[in-house]
């Protein structure tokens, strides 16, 4: 050990305390461990013990108190010098099991945010069906505001939308969506979808153009940004898009489909 074992035992400590002050408890009761720890591993000359058993006998005063550690402790915590293992075995002991409470929680917690996400959007689906979509959708802002990682919902909930004419709300799920897989097929597919349906194509053409200048420049968005540019009637926009797309993704057969729509109508155009 480079610095001074007293040193590094009253850096623990002290980092214990200030953790304490902000009403934590695992992290003082780690942090005096590793203090002990250091005393039982590395011998500490007479004149430095006396700040580090001051301190400690502090911090363990203030763990005794703590009903959290106290609940997971197997007794009191009590420096005696010569008995710093048996004191680190006490203290790294609540400290594991303190810890896996607290993982339990946690576990618990994200279980219950999930399951409250799934009770949301089964709600709003059955207000769809009976076409409440006010109340739908207050019932899919809920999900979206418990979503920490379910990103799927920006896909579930405006496809639910869809299915009852309800395009224009989808829109507000389908951005969400682009921002975190610009690239994503489905994402990609349903917004051109809702942009079409609403009669504005020049929207949803300005929509992915900002996309893919930002940087999603993948098949998914130039095949999107075509559907709409030939929904606008701007074929040499869609031709572009197109083009693009097919360099990004050789052979997609929808965008065999829609070079063929793009001919029809410019073929249309010129009659």
């Amino acid at each position: 050990m480079a610095e001074k074992p007293a040193k590094v035992a009253i850096e623990h400590l002290n980092r214990a305390k200030a953790a304490y002050l902000k009403g934590e408890a695992l992290k003082p009761l780690v942090s005096v461990a590793e203090a002990v720890k250091v005393m039982a591993t590395h011998t500490i000359h007479s004149m430095d013990i006396g700040p580090v058993a001051t301190l400690l006998r502090e911090m363990l005063g203030s763990l005794n108190k703590d009903e959290k550690v106290r609940a997971h402790a197997a007794g009191t915590f009590s420096y005696v010098k010569g008995q710093e293992k048996q004191l680190y075995g006490l203290l790294a002991g609540a400290a594991r099991k303190l810890k896996e409470e607290m993982d339990r929680e946690t576990l618990e917690a994200m279980r219950e945010r999930k399951l409250k996400i799934d009770r949301a959007i089964i709600a709003g689906q059955k207000l769809l069906d009976h076409g409440n979509v006010p109340e739908a959708q207050r019932s899919f802002r809920e999900a979206v505001e418990l979503h920490v990682d379910e990103d799927a919902m920006f896909l579930i909930i405006p496809e639910k939308l869809q299915k009852a004419n309800c395009f224009k709300e989808s829109l507000e799920y389908l951005k969400r969506a682009l921002k975190i897989t610009p690239n994503e097929r489905k994402a990609c597919e349903l917004t051109a979808e809702a942009y079409a349906q609403i009669g504005d194509p020049a929207a949803g053409a300005a929509l992915f153009a900002d996309l893919v200048a930002k940087g999603a420049d993948g098949s998914q968005p130039q095949l999107a940004l075509s559907r709409l540019y030939l929904a606008a009637g701007k074929l040499p926009e869609a031709a572009a898009a197109l083009k693009r797309c097919v360099e990004l993704e050789p052979g997609l057969p929808d965008a065999k489909r829609l070079a063929a729509q793009i001919r029809k109508a410019a073929a249309a155009a010129k009659a």
